[in-house]
Protein backbone atom coordinates (compact mmCIF):
# COMPACT_ATOMS: atom_id res chain seq x y z
CA UNK A 1 0.00 0.00 0.00
CA UNK A 2 1.45 3.32 -1.06
CA UNK A 3 1.34 6.19 1.39
CA UNK A 4 1.62 9.83 0.37
CA UNK A 5 3.57 12.15 2.65
CA UNK A 6 2.83 15.89 2.55
CA UNK A 7 6.52 16.73 2.78
CA UNK A 8 6.51 19.92 0.75
CA UNK A 9 3.48 21.42 2.48
CA UNK A 10 4.78 20.66 5.97
CA UNK A 11 8.34 21.74 5.13
CA UNK A 12 7.06 25.07 3.80
CA UNK A 13 5.31 25.66 7.13
CA UNK A 14 7.90 24.20 9.50
CA UNK A 15 11.08 25.62 7.93
CA UNK A 16 10.23 29.33 8.08
CA UNK A 17 8.52 28.86 11.45
CA UNK A 18 11.71 27.38 12.95
CA UNK A 19 13.85 30.19 11.60
CA UNK A 20 11.54 32.93 12.88
CA UNK A 21 11.07 31.18 16.23
CA UNK A 22 14.83 30.79 16.71
CA UNK A 23 15.52 34.41 15.84
CA UNK A 24 12.70 35.67 18.08
CA UNK A 25 13.90 33.52 20.99
CA UNK A 26 17.41 34.84 20.47
CA UNK A 27 16.22 38.44 20.51
CA UNK A 28 14.02 37.88 23.56
CA UNK A 29 16.13 35.35 25.47
CA UNK A 30 15.50 37.25 28.72
CA UNK A 31 11.77 36.44 28.74
CA UNK A 32 12.45 32.81 29.65
CA UNK A 33 13.40 33.78 33.19
CA UNK A 34 9.91 35.24 33.81
CA UNK A 35 7.79 32.35 32.52
CA UNK A 36 5.29 30.86 34.91
CA UNK A 37 4.57 27.12 35.02
CA UNK A 38 1.10 27.59 33.45
CA UNK A 39 2.68 29.38 30.46
CA UNK A 40 5.29 26.62 30.10
CA UNK A 41 2.51 24.01 30.37
CA UNK A 42 0.44 25.78 27.69
CA UNK A 43 3.49 26.01 25.43
CA UNK A 44 4.00 22.28 25.96
CA UNK A 45 0.41 21.61 24.89
CA UNK A 46 0.88 23.59 21.69
CA UNK A 47 4.18 21.85 20.89
CA UNK A 48 2.73 18.43 21.68
CA UNK A 49 -0.31 18.91 19.43
CA UNK A 50 1.82 20.34 16.60
CA UNK A 51 4.29 17.47 16.89
CA UNK A 52 1.49 14.91 17.00
CA UNK A 53 -0.09 16.42 13.88
CA UNK A 54 3.24 16.29 12.03
CA UNK A 55 3.90 12.70 13.10
CA UNK A 56 0.37 11.62 12.12
CA UNK A 57 0.70 13.22 8.68
CA UNK A 58 4.39 12.51 8.07
CA UNK A 59 5.92 9.49 9.80
CA UNK A 60 8.47 8.93 7.05
CA UNK A 61 11.66 7.03 7.94
CA UNK A 62 14.19 6.82 5.13
CA UNK A 63 17.68 8.22 4.71
CA UNK A 64 16.48 11.10 2.57
CA UNK A 65 16.02 14.80 3.37
CA UNK A 66 12.23 14.50 4.07
CA UNK A 67 13.08 12.54 7.24
CA UNK A 68 13.92 15.95 8.80
CA UNK A 69 10.20 16.75 8.83
CA UNK A 70 9.49 13.55 10.74
CA UNK A 71 12.36 14.20 13.18
CA UNK A 72 11.05 17.69 13.86
CA UNK A 73 7.60 16.26 14.50
CA UNK A 74 8.93 13.73 17.02
CA UNK A 75 11.16 16.37 18.63
CA UNK A 76 8.24 18.76 19.00
CA UNK A 77 6.05 16.02 20.43
CA UNK A 78 8.77 15.05 22.95
CA UNK A 79 9.57 18.63 23.96
CA UNK A 80 5.87 19.40 24.39
CA UNK A 81 5.38 16.32 26.55
CA UNK A 82 8.36 17.21 28.74
CA UNK A 83 7.09 20.78 29.20
CA UNK A 84 3.65 19.47 30.17
CA UNK A 85 5.10 16.96 32.64
CA UNK A 86 7.75 19.28 34.11
CA UNK A 87 6.46 22.88 33.82
CA UNK A 88 8.51 24.03 36.85
CA UNK A 89 11.83 23.05 35.25
CA UNK A 90 14.17 25.94 34.46
CA UNK A 91 14.26 26.53 30.69
CA UNK A 92 17.32 24.92 29.15
CA UNK A 93 18.14 28.05 27.21
CA UNK A 94 18.93 29.91 30.47
CA UNK A 95 21.19 27.19 31.86
CA UNK A 96 23.91 27.79 29.29
CA UNK A 97 26.54 30.35 28.42
CA UNK A 98 25.63 33.01 25.86
CA UNK A 99 27.80 31.27 23.25
CA UNK A 100 25.97 27.97 23.73
CA UNK A 101 22.68 29.82 23.31
CA UNK A 102 23.93 31.47 20.11
CA UNK A 103 25.10 28.11 18.77
CA UNK A 104 21.76 26.45 19.53
CA UNK A 105 19.83 29.29 17.89
CA UNK A 106 22.15 29.11 14.88
CA UNK A 107 21.64 25.34 14.63
CA UNK A 108 17.87 25.79 14.80
CA UNK A 109 18.05 28.40 12.03
CA UNK A 110 20.16 26.03 9.93
CA UNK A 111 17.68 23.18 10.42
CA UNK A 112 14.77 25.49 9.64
CA UNK A 113 16.49 26.72 6.48
CA UNK A 114 17.21 23.15 5.42
CA UNK A 115 13.60 22.13 5.94
CA UNK A 116 12.38 25.20 4.05
CA UNK A 117 14.68 24.21 1.18
CA UNK A 118 13.16 20.73 1.18
CA UNK A 119 9.75 22.35 0.81
CA UNK A 120 10.92 24.37 -2.17
CA UNK A 121 12.47 21.44 -4.00
CA UNK A 122 10.27 19.77 -6.52
CA UNK A 123 9.74 16.05 -6.11
CA UNK A 124 10.61 16.03 -2.39
CA UNK A 125 7.37 14.32 -1.43
CA UNK A 126 9.03 11.12 -0.32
Amino acid sequence: MSQSYPTQTLARLIGPSLVVMALAEGIHVDIWSNNTPPVVFFNGNVLFVAGLAIVQAHNYWALRPPVLVTLIGWSSLSLGLSRMLFPHQKPYILANSPWQTVLRIGALCLVGSSVAAIGLLSGATG
